[in-house]
């Protein structure tokens, strides 16, 4: 048998999860010896009963852990330095015996604690600042965490993906629901799939009508999740089976709970859903979460509210599925492309083009903020980092200003390993006073920023400090420690002795070379020009997205929504009926200008579009079909909305239902399409209904999707010739929009008392909704960035200010042989923009390559955009410039005659 590290013995494993990260806080000689067993009795402790008892049980275990790693692992690193200065110098006096070790240590931390007690004022300031930069990490970690690192509520996560189709020009699109089931029957990769469709529900029959959100589903869809029921039961496959489905419902428990109170009677009752009668059979458990938005009730695929749905063609749903044991997303994706081209050859009318994207249901629930979260961690290291090094200048200041009590400690027998080990004490002491501190100051901040993020996190459970986030408190507060507290202990053990014993406080030079403090200054300097050029670009961003011109105008504007239970209008004719009298109505409430009915506002997500070709290039192949943006309107929605009309009409009595069918197109399709001619009268096909329509109106570009929007060709439809039962209301009010809510629903019940409305909210609140984000984004990294900058700045005086009190007697010689007050300011203040120009320029080398990794949050500015690139580091060298100024102030007005006495 070989021991470790004899020839023959296999290499060292590298422990993984708790035990890897705890075992890397050691020293690399440790690691090497002790790695493996350390690790196995992290590993034997976590598999202790009285560890496994839940979530307290845990915490207590990584309260143990990380108490004694505090202890053990700075009292190793110590070790290994003691040993690198023995071999460096062997005459230093032998360390201490291992039984004396625990001895030492205490008596290391009573000095410390009397030593930072006698210093209050440098206590405090290390305290806090290291409170500010721990504390937001461990914030900003804890949203991280429980947003992108901790498991998705469903068994076996990582398997779950969601199917959407693709084409060209489109990344994302609902497909049908004949399409899911061939992909269910054909594929080979997935263990099952089944699909799902979010849309509001009518809930009528108890008193105002109200709404409630849905997904119409299949059995399987719930089962691929991990659903089960609190009460009652699931859906059978019989149930939601194409041309066997029965009017059931099953509802959530806080649905079952708000809305209905608890009611024990609920499985068995009867709720008129959509105009239909549908029984509840169960209610799903506390800790189901839906990952689609949010469902209160759902049905089966069978009570689609339009039949239209089950047609080949027509986008209906998406996919819900799990993968195969070790199947990858990537062979689910060539696999589910092989179905869609053998489907795109049997069914080219509908399925030409058509593709497959595949999700993984991580990124469908989280895709949208976790580049904004990785963007604000990224910031709120940095600003850690900033604080180690303030702290670091701190204590390397305060180190020099006791070289001789270590040079003396020295010569009374103190070994150089014992001096630094003392020295790191100290700093793994404020490290923890200022985590304990930062825990305190995270809890306050996690509250303030989930609270403050823009239409919620998307995260099941609660967001605060649990397990995990106080373990990786616990790394930081560690690794602060060491890293703020090795450069001035190695500066300090490596000081001469008798140099040390007879220095006198005045010596040295201002001009001369630059010192580990000046480097951590350059440091701090050169990371805040990072956060300070991030901010700008993101600032001006914002800018840019507040003065963006969405195509109509959104002041005084209402918007609601409403969709008509397919139940009681089931044609075309008592569609179109209940559109003309409300929209009369509407028309007819005091205070509203103009008023008008279209299927998707812009900015609201809703949205639909359509394949064409034009009749100037009838022959388009449909896989590679441009594709348009379309809407549905009544008479009067262009003026309502304030979309200028550039050629043409607008509809008028004459498009009805059954005569020639028309469009108003905007100004990017007609520039695409008959560039430098006139767009009137020209026609367009729309493949997937396969009709042709006439041109006879031409409108502005709208932002319809967002306010990033690049021109899309749009076209716009009279509703009274695509009648359809989901439909939006814009009405332009003479006040405040909300003030007509009321009103605008009542019009609505003179048509149909049982007809919901809701959604009601002002025009400027989708805009303002649009730009939330990215104001959030600003808020945040420019909080951080006048942190980062507001201990820069107390960097920079610090140290010139240490320079200044450290060579008094240097500036009084200068001044006694005749040297002028400016001359001692350009001294002492070339000094320090040396290094402001130092740091300004590597700064900017940082940022050039950082700032690319924001591309994908700006708008209309380029990541070198040379405003922010020359903005941030302006400011920064001014403010530099005063921290600089002020203590060269103070340098040219010293009295020589009382500088040199005071030596």
């Amino acid at each position: 048998m070989t021991g470790p590290g004899q020839s023959g013995a296999p290499g060292p494993t590298r422990p993984s999860g708790l035990a890897g990260w705890i075992v890397a806080l050691y020293p690399t000689a440790f690691r090497d010896e002790y790695g493996d067993d350390l690790a196995a009795f992290i590993d034997d402790r976590q598999a202790e009963p009285r560890f496994k008892g839940g979530r307290r049980a845990r915490l207590a275990l990584l309260t143990h852990l990380a108490l004694d790693t505090v202890i053990a692992a700075p009292r190793e690193h110590a070790r290994a330095l003691s040993a690198r200065f023995r071999e460096t110098a062997p005459s230093s006096p032998p360390a201490p015996h291992s039984e004396d070790r625990m001895d030492t240590l205490l008596q290391d931390l009573r000095y410390t604690l009397r030593t930072l007690t006698r210093r209050p004022a440098f206590t405090a300031i290390v305290v806090v600042t290291l409170m500010l930069g721990i504390g937001a990490n461990t914030a900003i970690f804890s949203v991280v965490n429980a947003v992108l690192l901790r498991p998705l509520p469903y068994p076996h996560a990582e398997q779950l993906v969601v199917l959407w189709g693709t084409r060209p020009a489109e990344a994302r699109l609902l497909v049908s629901i004949a399409d899911i089931g061939d992909w269910r029957t054909r594929n080979h990769t997935l263990a099952d799939i089944g699909l799902d469709r979010n849309q509001s529900v009518n809930l009528t029959g108890g008193g105002e009508p109200d709404r409630l959100v849905g997904s119409f589903i299949t059995a399987n869809t719930l089962t691929i999740l991990g659903a089960h029921a609190s009460r009652g039961r699931l859906f059978t496959a019989a149930e939601t089976e194409v041309g066997k489905g029965q009017p059931v419902a099953v509802i959530s428990d806080a649905t079952w709970r708000g809305r209905f109170g608890s009611d024990s009677g609920i499985v068995g009752r009867t709720l008129v859903l959509n105009g239909r009668p549908h029984v509840v059979i169960g209610v799903l458990s506390s800790d189901f979460a839906d990952p689609f938005g949010g469902s209160e009730v759902w049905l089966p695929i069978t009570s689609a509210p339009n039949a239209a749905w089950f047609a080949r063609g027509n986008g209906t749903a998406w996919g819900v599925a799990r993968m195969k044991p070790g199947v990858t997303a990537d062979a689910v994706r060539r696999d589910l492309s092989s179905v869609a081209a053998q489907l795109a050859a049997e069914f080219p009318a509908s399925n030409a083009g058509l593709g497959v994207a595949v999700v993984s249901l991580t990124d469908q629930i989280v895709g949208n903020v976790r580049p904004m979260l990785l963007i604000v961690l990224a910031a709120v290291a940095v600003v850690l980092l900033i604080a180690c090094a303030n702290v670091a200048n701190l204590q390397l200041a305060r180190a020099a200003s006791r070289r001789r009590e270590i040079a003396v400690r020295a010569a009374l027998g103190a070994g150089r390993g014992r001096l630094a080990r003392q020295l790191l004490t100290e700093s793994l002491v404020l490290s923890v006073a200022g985590g304990a501190t930062g825990l305190l100051f995270a809890r306050w901040a996690t509250r303030a920023l989930v609270a403050a993020v823009p239409g919620g996190l998307p995260v099941s459970g609660d967001v605060g400090l649990d397990s995990s986030v106080l373990a990786f408190a616990a790394a930081v507060t560690v690794a602060a420690g060491v890293l703020f507290g090795a450069a001035p202990a190695l500066h300090a053990v490596r000081t001469n002795l008798n140099d040390a014993l007879g220095a006198r406080a005045g010596d040295g030079a201002i001009g001369g070379r630059v010192d580990a403090r000046s480097t951590f200054v350059a440091l701090q300097l050169a990371l805040c020009v990072v956060l300070l050029v991030g901010a700008g670009l993101l600032t001006r961003t914002l800018a840019t997205l507040q003065r963006v011109d969405p195509g109509f105008d959104p002041h005084a504007l209402l918007t609601a929504e409403f969709r008509l239970p397919a139940a009681k209008y089931r044609d075309t004719a008592s569609i179109i009926a209940f559109a003309t009298r409300a929209i009369a109505e509407i028309r007819a409430v005091p205070g509203v200008q103009s008023a008008a009915l279209v299927g998707a506002v812009p900015l609201s997500g809703n949205w639909d579009s359509d394949s064409y070709v034009s009749a100037e290039h009838p022959d388009v192949p449909a896989a590679s079909a441009p594709s348009l943006q379309s809407n549905t309107t009544t008479d009067g929605y262009f003026r309502t909305m304030g979309i200028p009309f550039i050629a043409g009409r607008d509809f008028d009595d004459s498009d009805r239902f059954r005569s020639n069918p028309v469009v108003i197109v905007n100004k990017e399709l007609a520039r695409r399409e008959w560039p430098g001619v006139s767009a009137i009268g020209k026609r367009i096909k729309l493949l997937r209904p396969n009709i042709w329509v006439t041109v006879v109106g031409v409108v502005g570009d709208v932002k319809h999707l967002t306010l990033q929007d690049t021109p899309t060709p749009q076209a716009y439809f009279p509703i009274a010739q695509a009648p359809n039962i989901f439909s939006s209301i814009v009405a332009r009010t003479t006040g405040d929009p909300a003030s007509f809510a009321k009103a605008v629903r009542a019009a609505i019940w003179t048509v149909d008392a049982d007809q919901p409305v809701w959604r009601m909210r002002s025009m400027e609140s989708f805009v303002d909704r649009q730009v939330a984000t990215p104001a959030f984004i600003v808020v945040l990294t420019g909080a951080f960035s006048f942190l980062a900058l507001l201990l820069a700045t107390v960097g920079v005086y610090g140290v010139m200010s240490y320079a200044v009190e450290q060579r008094t007697r240097e500036v009084g010689i200068r001044m006694a042989l005749g040297a002028q007050r400016d001359q001692v300011v350009r001294l002492v203040l070339g000094r320090g923009l040396r290094v402001v120009g130092v740091a300004t320029v590597i700064g900017l080398a940082a940022a050039f390559g950082a700032t690319r990794l924001l591309r994908s949050q700006l708008y209309g500015v380029d990541p070198t955009d040379a405003v922010s690139f020359a903005a941030g580091p302006a400011l920064l060298v001014l403010v530099a410039f005063l921290a600089c100024w002020l203590p060269a102030r103070r340098a040219a007005r010293l009295d020589p005659v009382l500088a040199l006495r005071s030596e």
